[in-house]
């Protein structure tokens, strides 16, 4: 039995699992938003206060593991852990907390897992681009089956986003706007690097995506897609709300409203540029890619 950690930008996970030659059999799964990554744009430092959020956070996971016996664990940090300044003293008190090392990703490193994730659960034998929008980071992932041909990250995620765009608890259609033209800006950079490649299959990964994924198919039943001209109409009544308490949609849990219009907004320009139509939405990601790294060393 092995235990994956994700210490996210947005969210903290765990996953307890199994691996068999049928995939993974998952036992247990606990996650919370931490998110670790606020306020990092601005002063380019973890806050206390998602400090303090985050070590009550490990200590919920470690009494957690302490259920089980497990074969191996591991740890790993992405974006909030690769840029914050004050980084190393958060994983020295973080180790010491959860008595284990805590590998903190590069970005590429990151969209690895997040591909053997998704290409494992999905089973995808097609040239396939595989998206995941994180916190802080967007991760790229193309390959073929077993083969991996491109990986890369890119810095924009649903949190840093809001923190720069979305201040209070009122929507406003300007600054949907000023965020839409910022990302406008940034997707072109993930587009030169995908444009010499090609794929057959586009799937989406991470919390913003299965959000977005849940609330279309509760509207309109039809299955874990985003379809274009659906996620439109659905920024479109967004935006016509006052609050974002007011986003009552089926299936958005109340502590992802304030992030939900942060995540449309890379999802629809990437999907724009990109001149992607349909976009499937994965299960997995990147602690099930850990799962199975772990599972492939034993």
């Amino acid at each position: 039995m092995y235990a994956a950690i994700d210490l996210g930008s947005n969210s903290f996970h765990l996953l307890i699992a199994r691996v068999h030659k049928h995939g993974i059999e998952e036992y247990d799964r606990y996650s919370e938003k931490v998110q670790l990554a606020e306020g990092l744009i601005d002063s380019g430092r973890l806050s206390s206060a998602a400090m303090t959020r985050a070590f009550e956070c490990l200590g919920e996971l470690r009494d957690h593991m302490s259920w089980y016996e497990l074969h191996d664990v591991e740890a790993v940090g992405t974006f909030a852990l690769r840029e914050a300044k004050n980084s190393a003293d958060f994983v020295a008190r973080a180790e010491a907390l959860l008595g284990m090392p805590i590998m903190v990703l590069t970005g590429e490193q990151e969209a690895e897992l997040i591909y053997r994730g998704v290409q494992k659960k999905e089973e995808l034998s097609q040239p396939a681009l595989i998206i995941d929008i994180g916190g802080g980071s967007t991760e790229f992932a193309i390959g073929n089956g077993e083969q991996i041909d491109l990986l890369f990250s890119e810095s924009m995620g649903c949190v840093t986003l809001r923190d720069q765009y979305f201040h209070d608890t009122l929507i406003r259609r300007g600054d949907f706007q000023r965020a839409l033209q910022d990302v406008a800006q940034w997707v072109q950079l993930p587009a030169c690097r995908l444009d010499e490649h090609q794929w057959q299959q586009t799937w989406g990964s991470s919390g913003t995506m299965k959000a977005v994924a849940r609330i279309l198919n509760g509207l309109h039943g039809c299955g874990y897609i985003i379809h274009q001209p659906q996620l439109h109409s659905l920024l479109e009544d967004m935006l016509k709300r006052k609050r974002y308490a007011d986003l009552n949609y089926p299936f958005l849990n109340d502590d992802r409203k304030a992030l939900i219009l942060p995540g449309i907004a890379i999802i629809v320009e990437l999907m724009d540029e990109l001149g992607i139509d349909t976009l499937n939405v994965s299960q997995a990601s990147l602690r099930e890619g850990l799962v199975w790294k772990m599972a492939s060393e034993t």
